[in-house]
């Protein structure tokens, strides 16, 4: 493995990610876009009933993680200044390159035509 990052510091290790592989052009502002469903009353009555179990059972995971923060964490993080920092793109032409994508996306596919030969074909496929 050539990189390591953590969820807990996600912007630093995206920015040591684009220091270590020297990615310019990287865009690495972040927002949340896939929020917790769970809900917080759900996730404390959890931990509530199952806490100690949880926690007994993270032992290990839990000497790895300190293991990480400690000796391999700040070797990683100095990288996310390795880059002098560019212009991010703005949210506009982030956008206008998501359209174009999709619309070159969708111009490599060709409708299918009502002909008799693909109605013979569909009619082989779904309905035998």
């Amino acid at each position: 493995m050539s990189w390591v990052g953590t969820a807990n510091s996600y912007n630093e290790s995206l920015l040591a990610f684009r220091g270590f592989f020297g990615l310019d052009d990287l865009y690495t502002n972040s927002s949340k876009t896939n929020a917790s469903l769970a809900k917080e009353q759900v996730k404390e009555e959890t931990w509530n009933k199952y806490g100690d179990f949880i926690s007994e059972q993270n032992q290990i995971d839990s000497q790895l993680y300190k293991y990480f923060k400690k000796n391999i964490w700040p070797k990683v993080k100095a990288y996310k200044n390795e880059l002098k920092p560019k212009r991010e793109k703005s949210k506009f032409n982030r956008t206008l390159n998501t359209i174009q994508f999709q619309l070159s996306r969708q111009l490599k596919f060709s409708e299918t035509k009502f002909t008799y030969k693909n109605l013979l074909r569909f009619y082989n496929r779904w309905y035998r």
